[in-house]
């Protein structure tokens, strides 16, 4: 999926995922939530927590 589609679905612009993918800016929670229903990835992926 690419960025400009990513960006659409979660409601924001690409220059900002951008930044949150470069750490420059972090999303609110209810951002970062619908990021994750949209990547269809957990919480713990995104954020790179490997749990044992």
């Amino acid at each position: 999926m690419t960025k400009t589609a990513i960006a659409k679905k979660v409601g924001i612009f690409v220059a900002m995922l951008s930044q949150y993918t470069t750490t420059k800016k972090f999303p609110s929670i209810e951002t970062f939530a619908l990021l994750c229903e949209v990547l269809e990835a957990s919480a713990d992926e995104i954020l790179g927590i490997h749990l044992k």
